[in-house]
Parts: C-alpha cells; structure tokens; sequence
C-alpha cells in the first residue's frame, strides 16, 4: 500500500478514535443512524422559513428511513405504511435518540440541509406497533401465547335443558379449525362443578364457569347461553324452529371480557329434534365467526392490558414503585391504581411488550431496599409479594 495512503489512513483512524472517545461517545453509541435530506426556497428573501422546511423535509426523510428498515417489503406492513405515511411522519417521534443537523448550503434562492439521526429500534417497533403497521407480526405473537380455550354453554332446547349441548360442539369445533388449544369439554363435563357452571351460565352468572376453566388449566373460557324453540310459523307439515346463541370470551384469571358476539339461526322440519338442532348449529356457527374476527381485531394491537397484584406493600413503597415503573419501563404505556387495601395492592397497566417478558423484567429490576417476588403468573394476571432486601453489616 503507498505510504500516502497508509498515513491518511492513520490519520482517520486517529480522528475515528478521538471522536470515540470516552469523554466524547460516538453518534448514535450503538443505536442504528439514518440520514435525510432536504430542500426549500426561499421566498421574499425569508430565509429562517426556508431553513426550517427544508430542515423539517430532511428529517422526515431520515424517519422514513428509519421506519422503513423495519418492515418488511411486500407485505401488509409495507401497504399498511403507504396508507397511515402521513400520520406516522408527523413529530414527535418517541423513538429518536439523537439528532444532528448539518451546515445549510444556499445556492442562489434555493437552500439545501441535511440532517443525521439515531433511533432506538425497539421503541421504533414499539410505535409502529401503536400505529397498526405490524398488525401481522402481533397478531401472530398474540395467537402464539395465546392460552388454552375451555368451551362451556348452556342450552336449551324447548324450554329444557340440554346435557350435550349442539352450540358447544360447533364453537370448540370452530376454534379447533384455526389452531386454537381447546381443553376436552367432554371430560369436564363428567365433573359437578361443570353442572353447576352451567346452571350459573342459565342464570346470567358467568364466575362459576371461570372457576371450572381454572381448574382444568384453561386461561380462557367461550361461555354463552343458547336456547331454540318452535316458532309460530308453519308450512303444512313443517315446523320452523328458531334459535338464538350469545357468546363471551373471557380470561379465566383476571375475568377481563375479551369479546362478545351473537346470532341467530333457523331451520323447518318435521322433527323438533332436528329443527331445532339446525337452528343451534346455525346461530353458533356464525357467532363463533364473530367472536374469532373480533378475537382477531385483538391480536392485532400492540398493547396487552395485565393487572398486578401486589402484596406487602405498604403506600410509601407503592408510590416508589410506581415512579419506577414510570420511568424505566418504556413498554408500559398506561397505569391506573386499582385499589389498596392493608398491604395489598392492584395496579392495571397496558403494556407494549408481552407479559411473559415484561414479568421476566420485573422480578429482575433492581427497586433499592427491596424486591419483588413472583407468586403466581398467568397471561393477564400477575401476584406479587414484597421483599425486603436483607442489609448487609459494615
């Protein structure tokens, strides 16, 4: 290599080691760095407007860069992001760290800026999230976690109660189709406690019905009430039947309503049996449908809500947490103190991150004197307990 290139090469080494200095960390310091140019004119000699749309210009190119580098080309995160561009490249952006605004070069009337950022990645993908633009990359994080599914309905058909109901059948069937983890309704069903649920469901009491999912290891139960019976309709020999089949998801530790759906259907025969089994299986078929794409409207935003439950505590130390919270969990974008009573406490909070790994965060932060403890966790419910940290002697 010549000499003259080896020296410049030292030499920008050197310049390279000096602005990467301690006392001077580099630009970006390990966040990935995008660059955006920008024009304007000036008009009527007022030159600071210029500067600033063009400066205004270049950074909205250097986000798009940036927001750009995280989706996925041909996808619908890439037609989702054409459609919401306008939204999404609009200040603030909660995602950049640093930014750097070059020297503006004027020629004649028209002035030219260049502007440097560095962004954090996962508060980018945090807020493309909020915004809808991976849809697809949620959802299918969401149905991955998603728990297993205990389907309890209680029916009737002509005013008595079915044992082996029609609707179960086609709404485990249904969610069975799309890969969902269905817990065995047939082998709960040998169970009191399923009686009594359905007993409850009759009555509009939806508790004992997550008590049973509970139990058989099921984090979400589709309860609903289903009743068929024979309408005024006739035509000669036939007989319409009519029914009427309503729907909830429910999470079986927080009790939180995910969705809810109904329909209705209608079937003539000749046999009440049959006609009013068609009805059922009609109006459950299509509110199975409607809870799936509600479901699915779901999975697809980013946030999660969790409420945490927290034991000897007392309100000095909650307030103290909460600020900690506050401040260094960036994945929590709400917080609202549901109660406090003695020494337990319950706070709802949305996240943007999933529970599992925001938990795995929580028990491993440091909160001073003391720490948290992990009792139980489920997706959407968290119970904690307060430990003091035991001092060590000087």
């Amino acid at each position: 290599m010549p000499r003259r290139l080896v020296s410049a090469g030292r030499a920008v080494m050197g310049c390279l080691l000096l602005a990467c200095a301690p006392a001077a960390p580099c630009f970006g310091a390990g966040n990935p760095t995008f660059s955006g140019e920008g024009t304007a004119v000036i008009l009527e000699g007022d030159q600071a407007t210029a500067l600033q749309l063009a400066e205004t210009a270049a950074l909205r190119q250097a986000v798009a860069r940036a927001v750009e580098s995280v989706i996925q080309p041909g996808t619908s995160e890439e037609r989702t992001y054409h459609a919401k561009k306008g939204e999404i490249l609009i200040e603030p952006y909660p995602f950049l760290v640093e930014r750097r605004t070059g020297k503006p070069q004027i020629t004649g009337k028209v002035v030219q800026v260049s502007v440097l950022i560095a962004v954090d990645r996962e508060a980018l993908t945090r807020f493309l999230g909020t915004k809808g633009v991976l849809s697809d990359r949620t959802a299918q994080r969401k149905r991955k976690a998603f728990p297993s599914v205990l389907v309890l309905i209680g029916e009737e058909i002509g005013g008595k109660l079915n044992t082996s109901p029609y609707s179960a059948r086609i709404v485990t069937q249904t969610f069975l189709d799309q890969g969902f983890g269905v817990v065995d309704e047939a082998a709960v069903q040998k169970a009191v406690l399923h009686d009594q649920a359905v007993q409850g469901l009759l009555r509009g009491d939806a508790k004992a019905a997550q008590a049973v999912a509970l139990q058989y290891g099921a984090g979400v139960v589709i309860s609903g009430k289903s009743v068929a019976e024979a309408t005024a309709m006739k035509a000669g020999a036939m007989q319409a039947y009519a029914a009427n089949v309503t729907l909830q998801a429910v999470y079986a530790d927080s009790g939180r309503i995910l969705a809810t759906a109904s329909a209705d259907g209608s079937h003539p025969h000749i046999d009440a049996v049959t006609g009013s089994r068609k009805a059922v299986e009609e109006a459950a078929g299509k509110a199975a449908s409607r809870l799936l794409q509600s479901l699915q409207e779901q999975f697809e935003r980013s946030e999660d809500s969790l409420l945490v439950s927290i034991s000897g505590i007392n309100y000095r130390q909650l307030t103290v947490l909460k600020q900690i919270l506050a401040r260094d969990f960036r994945t929590i974008t709400s917080m609202e103190s549901k109660s406090f009573q003695a020494d337990v406490a319950k706070l709802a909070l949305t996240i943007e991150s999933s529970p599992q790994e925001f938990v795995d965060q929580l028990v491993l932060k440091d909160f001073g004197p003391f720490r948290l403890d992990l009792i139980s966790f489920s997706p959407r419910k968290i119970d904690l307990v307060v430990k003091m940290k035991e001092s060590t002697p000087h």
